[in-house]
């Protein structure tokens, strides 16, 4: 296994919790490691250029640019951060982890279709529940009727090919102009996940992580 850890700490602001994010990266990869098989992987922990962009998120984001390399970047300001470093960090890298793996096996995330990547983001939430024990944030953020409502939009655009743009409008901001509060396709996609689980008992977020949408067939 090849998996390294990169912590970017020059002006020194995240010295103070230095050794709990290497520890809790070090144990991320354990854990990931027992569920699936991890290499190669460059993990790099920094501090965010934009932490007005993780408030929402307990002060810490996730990338996944390339099946090599996973990126966190942190406000070490954020009081949740601050009060519960470790499980914030497990939660995003676990996920971002599930990403380059899946990638790494060939399957195609951004610029494929909007239900090639909700599926993969439910499939790596799901995973982070695992580890975890809890869903992410931003996949639990919207109400069962809204939902439902948002599902039947989805289904139209099913085939439709993402850009920077449209990951924005279903993933991360949102957009007004098309009734898409932020983080929908997260929500969506773990709802996906979780029905297929139910309905595929014999397969796991794991024994499917190399399997493209087109392949199972949704």
């Amino acid at each position: 296994m090849n998996v390294k850890v990169h912590i970017l700490n020059a002006s020194g602001n995240l010295s103070p919790c230095k050794n709990v994010l290497q520890k809790t990266a070090m144990s991320v990869i354990g854990k990931v490691s027992r569920k699936i098989v991890l290499q190669n992987v460059d993990i790099v922990i920094k501090e965010s250029v934009n932490p007005e962009y993780l408030q929402d998120v307990d002060g810490v984001g996730g990338y996944c640019p390339s099946e090599n390399f996973v990126e966190i970047s942190i406000d070490y300001s954020h009081p949740s951060f601050q009060k519960n470093t470790k499980k914030i960090i497990e939660r995003t890298l676990s996920h971002e982890l599930h990403h380059a793996i899946r990638r790494q096996a060939g399957v195609k995330i951004f610029g494929k279709s909007l239900l090639e990547s909700m599926f993969s983001e439910g499939l790596a939430d799901y995973f982070a529940y695992e580890i975890t024990g809890d869903f992410p944030i931003w996949s639990i953020s919207l109400s069962e009727k809204d939902k439902e409502k948002l599902m039947k939009k989805a289904i139209k655009n099913f085939n439709q090919k993402m850009t920077y743009a449209d990951y924005e409008n279903w993933f991360t901001t949102g957009s007004k102009k098309l009734q898409l509060p932020r983080w929908t396709g997260y929500a969506l996609g773990l709802d996906m996940v979780k029905k297929y689980l139910q309905n595929n008992p014999t397969k796991s977020v794991s024994s499917v992580i190399n399997s493209s949408v087109e392949k199972l067939k949704l």
